[in-house]
């Protein structure tokens, strides 16, 4: 089954955040009101930062803002983020050897028509789906 890790998670729970403010955002204050792990959460932050996803600003009028309005904002990209390309099976990862390659039927239905459906899919949502 396909599950978002707590990273990801986090993640959307801080953009969600974060659309509902109209100033930057220190992360002390996003943690403090969620109850998540300072250090994990700013290495989250940081790489929303670095994704293009927010902008951070230090110092006193600084913190976290959507670089984007959430509607710009694929999920996709969020999701990808954190969780590298999705699969739906263990045969689309490239170091995957499969011992049963030669009679299986299903692992092109999985890793190209199925894969490829869900993707497309998660690609035609924003933030703004996910917060509305």
């Amino acid at each position: 089954m396909f599950a978002l890790s707590n990273k990801t998670d986090y993640a959307f729970l801080f953009l969600e955040y974060l659309s509902r403010q109209d100033a930057a955002v220190p992360l002390s204050k996003f943690v403090s009101d969620e109850g998540i792990p300072r250090r994990f959460m700013a290495q989250i932050a940081s790489k929303l930062a670095q994704a293009n996803i927010v902008t951070s600003k230090e110092g006193i009028k600084g913190g976290y803002k959507l670089l984007k309005p959430p509607q710009k904002i694929p999920i996709y990209d969020v999701i990808r983020l954190f969780e590298g390309d999705l699969t739906v099976v263990k045969c689309n990862k490239k170091d995957f050897r499969c011992r049963y390659k030669i009679i299986c039927c299903h692992g092109d239905f999985f890793k190209n028509k199925l894969s490829k459906k869900i993707i497309k899919s998660l690609q035609g949502f924003t933030l703004k789906d996910v917060v509305a």
